[in-house]
């Protein structure tokens, strides 16, 4: 019986010491650890995500589109988009973001078509998300395709004399305002360092109101005078410039192509011509990675504009600093 018990306590003991040594390696199993490290250089480069990519939109002439727009009719019929956002996904910070927008290279009214209708000339903007100045991006106007007859040049001439001024108007949805510029050359042909002023009229035209047509005598109640200087960015690249301080459309950058009388008014571009003028970074400031703004957009289409479809595109351009 003695030597039973004895044989019993080895056994116990045998399978203790397996269980204590199986023990002791899963153990030692767990805490055998190593570490490697990673290091990586991320690259100083700048980025931007613009969002959405497409906007849609269905409108008469005359109407403007988009939330809290002035005198709006319509929404984006896309997904009811109202904003457009800038993300810097790049890997340090931006300091400065403009815009471009498409425009029209030949003049898109009394052609019969819409085969030069570029909607990036309709498109406006404003500061950020939660105001509601909308400006031009960069419009684009040409001359007008037929004389006005009810409009009275610098001089007194009604009609217009044609061989000393140009003239055109903004579209500006359902409100157009007047435009008249001494032309030396005459005709639809400009010579931008020879233009002096701009006058454009202060109140707008409409299909139910004439608007300002007079623009002899000074001083004026019926237009401001922007004076003009010439700027010139190389050869064949010649501007007459101006920044309009007074009046509705006070706060746009103003320049006049060379040969072509193409006038443009500018608020959120920053490129040649506008780079010395009061036209505005739609940015400035420190926008660091990750971080993100926004900017209402809609659209002002012109009167008299041909109907069907079109396309036009909107650029956001970003500088990056360390």
């Amino acid at each position: 019986m003695e030597n039973k018990n004895k044989n019993l306590l080895t056994l116990l003991m045998g399978i203790l010491f397996f269980a204590l040594i199986e023990g002791v390696s899963a153990q030692a199993g767990v805490n055998g650890t190593e570490q490697a490290n990673v290091t990586v250089q991320v690259t100083a480069v700048t980025m931007i995500d613009l969002n959405p990519t497409t906007f849609s939109y269905v409108a008469q002439p005359g109407q403007a589109c988009g939330k809290d727009i002035s005198g709006g009719l319509c929404n984006e019929t896309g997904n009811n988009y109202f904003a457009i956002q800038v993300e810097n996904v790049g890997s340090w910070n931006i300091t400065q973001i403009w815009f471009n927008a498409s425009q029209p290279q030949q003049n898109p009214f009394g052609v019969g078509s819409n085969a030069y209708v570029d909607p990036g000339n309709f498109i406006a903007l404003t500061t950020n998300e939660t105001t509601n100045d909308f400006y031009f991006v960069d419009k684009k106007e040409f001359p007008t395709v037929r004389n006005i007859v009810y409009l009275r040049d610098p001089d007194g001439n009604m009609p217009a004399n044609l061989t000393k001024f140009n003239y055109g108007r903004l579209h500006n949805a359902s409100a157009e305002y007047f435009y008249m510029l001494e032309n030396s050359s005459g005709g639809s042909t400009c010579k931008a360092n020879e233009i002096s002023y701009i006058r454009i009229g202060l109140n707008p035209h409409t299909t139910t109101a004439i608007g300002s047509t007079d623009f002899s005598t000074l001083p004026s109640v019926n237009y401001i005078q922007v004076n003009l200087t010439s700027r010139q960015g190389g050869p064949g690249n010649l501007f007459a410039v101006g920044n309009i301080s007074a009046g509705p459309l006070s706060g746009y950058a103003i320049a006049v192509e060379n040969v072509t009388c193409v006038v443009r008014f500018a608020k959120w571009n920053k490129d040649f011509p506008f780079d010395a003028s009061a036209a505005n970074y739609s940015f400035t400031g420190v926008l660091t990675p990750g971080d993100s703004l926004a900017k209402k957009m809609g659209i002002l289409v012109d009167n008299g504009i041909y109907a069907g479809s079109a396309t036009g595109q909107l650029t956001a351009i970003a500088v990056g600093a360390a």
